[in-house]
C-alpha cells in the first residue's frame, strides 16, 4: 500500500501533489506562463499532462513574451492551439511580437469572455482589424496594446463605442479616460514614452 503522506522533521506532514484535486492544480499551473506550461510542467507527470489537455482552467490566460524565439509563426500556433484548448474560457492575454489582425480575430471568435487584452510590438495588427473584432468583447475592461505601429488614434473612437465595461485603456502613446463624465477623453500617457 502506497503513502500518500509522510512526517517532516518539524512534525508536519508532506502531500503529494499528484492527489490535489484537479481544479486546484489547474488553478496552480495557471499561474505559470503559456510557453512555461506548454515546455516544462505538463512533462512533469502523467496526471499534470492529463490536466493540461482535458481541464480548461489552466487556459483561462494566455501569457507570451519570448521575443528571442526566432519562429513567430511556430508562436502563433501555440496561441491558436491555447486558445483552443480553453474551451472559450480564455479571460486574460498578454501577447508581444506574435499578434496579428487573424489572431486577435481567432481569439475574439472563439472566447467572448476576454477581460483584458495586452498586444505589445505587434506590427501586424492594424486599426481595420482591431476594429472588425470590437463587438465581439463585450466584456473587455482593460486593454492595452502599445507599441503597435499600425494601431492610430482612429482606433480610440472604436474603443469609446464598443467597450461598456472598460475600466482601463491604453493605445500607443495614448491613456483613454474612460471614467463616464468624460468617456472621449485623451491625455499622453508619460509612463509608456
Amino acid at each position: 500500500m502506497r503513502k500518500s503522506s509522510r512526517r517532516t522533521a518539524h512534525g508536519g506532514r508532506n502531500r503529494n501533489w499528484t492527489e490535489l484535486p484537479d481544479d486546484i492544480t489547474a488553478l496552480i499551473l495557471s499561474r505559470l506562463g503559456t510557453l512555461e506550461i506548454l515546455r516544462t510542467a505538463q512533462r512533469v507527470c502523467m496526471t499534470w499532462l492529463r490536466i493540461c489537455k482535458e481541464n480548461s482552467l489552466v487556459w483561462k490566460t494566455i501569457y507570451i513574451h519570448d521575443e528571442n524565439y526566432i519562429d513567430m509563426t511556430y508562436l502563433d500556433k501555440i496561441c491558436r492551439h491555447v486558445i483552443d484548448l480553453s474551451s472559450g474560457n480564455l479571460v486574460d492575454v498578454s501577447i508581444e511580437y506574435i499578434g496579428t489582425d487573424q489572431l486577435l480575430k481567432y481569439m475574439a471568435e472563439s472566447s467572448s469572455g476576454i477581460r483584458r487584452l495586452r498586444f505589445v510590438n505587434c506590427t501586424r495588427l492594424t486599426d481595420e482589424g482591431f476594429s472588425e473584432v470590437a463587438l465581439k468583447l463585450p466584456l473587455l475592461e482593460d486593454l492595452d496594446i502599445s507599441k503597435c505601429d499600425n494601431i492610430s488614434s482612429k482606433s480610440l473612437q472604436v474603443v469609446t463605442c464598443s467597450f461598456p465595461l472598460l475600466k482601463s485603456c491604453i493605445l500607443n502613446s495614448l491613456k483613454l479616460d474612460i471614467s463616464s463624465e468624460s468617456r472621449c477623453f485623451c491625455m499622453v500617457d508619460y509612463s509608456h514614452g
